[in-house]
């Protein structure tokens, strides 16, 4: 079975997906059953985009979506691109 792909947005310190991302590793709940591909925030300075990349997800699956009058847009064509399911 193929994992579910999951966007996670965060805005702050990003301490719910990083224990996401913790049981989605081997022995965890969700190995297998979910794969977080994408993870977007709308503040650069988010201390958790530090924190997740120091816990190994890939930075240039790590994006800052500007909060603009182009948000949404932009924020529709990274769910697009990354082609996930929640």
């Amino acid at each position: 079975m193929n994992p579910k792909k999951a966007i996670y947005m965060i805005s702050g310190g990003g301490s719910t997906c990083l224990e996401a991302l913790k049981a989605q590793k081997p022995g965890g709940m969700l190995h297998g059953e979910v794969e977080t591909v994408c993870i977007i925030s709308s503040d650069p300075e988010a201390k958790g985009i530090k924190r997740v990349k120091d816990g190994g997800f890939p930075e240039k699956d790590i994006v800052v979506v500007e909060n603009d009058e182009l948000f949404e847009v932009n924020l529709h064509n990274y769910f697009n691109k990354y082609e996930h399911d929640f």
